[in-house]
């Protein structure tokens, strides 16, 4: 039972059932399935029953991508002992959720082991509205994660012009006390748009 459950109840509503979790599988590269069914199935334990969200398709390699929009977990999911790469796969579906204090736990994780598969759940943050969440990128910028950012950038042109125009806009509505030079998503898109490809 999750809180939104509660809350649904509460409301006179009963908790949505029937969400099946396992398209999330392809929020990762195809190479990796067998470490993705297990972060899978530790993160399916914490997802709610409701879930309300299209994905945001992204290329990688060549790939096409499903990466959740928005996900609502019911608590944390926990590390999966003697599996890194399928725990950084939920820490990157942890940076989904509604909660902007886990998308923040989790995308520390991720900064501190940036994979190329890790990139598009990064980048999706720098279009976020929380200054916290790109601060922390920002400060944890490397030539190597600008490097992958941008990789991922020139791959998805359409998607880095919508996270460059939320980056703008969230500016513009919240953080206009900021100066421009000083507001951490600016940055970052100008780190990411000169380490593009020529």
């Amino acid at each position: 039972m999750s809180w939104l459950d509660d809350a649904r109840r509460a409301a006179g509503l009963a908790p949505l059932t029937g969400f099946d979790p396992a398209p999330l599988v392809h929020a990762f590269p195809s190479a990796l399935a067998r470490d993705a069914a297990v972060a899978l199935r530790a993160a399916r334990k914490r997802l709610t029953a409701e879930q309300r969200s299209d994905p945001v398709t992204v290329v990688m390699d060549g790939e096409t991508l499903l990466v959740p929009h928005r996900l609502y977990f019911g608590s944390p999911v926990p590390a999966i002992e003697g599996a890194a790469n399928a725990t950084l796969m939920t820490r990157c579906l942890e940076t989904r959720s509604h909660d902007g204090f886990q998308r923040q736990r989790a995308l520390h994780a991720l900064l501190a082991d940036v994979r190329p598969w890790s990139a598009p759940f990064i980048a999706l943050l720098i279009g976020d509205y929380v200054v916290e969440i790109l601060a922390d990128i920002d400060a944890a910028a490397s030539p190597a994660m600008a490097s992958a950012l941008a990789d991922f950038a020139a791959a998805n042109p359409a998607l880095w012009w919508l996270i460059r125009q939320r980056v703008a806009s969230y500016w513009n509505v919240y953080y206009r006390g900021i100066a421009r030079a000083d507001y951490p998503g600016f940055r970052l898109v100008d780190r990411i748009q000169q380490a593009l490809p020529r």
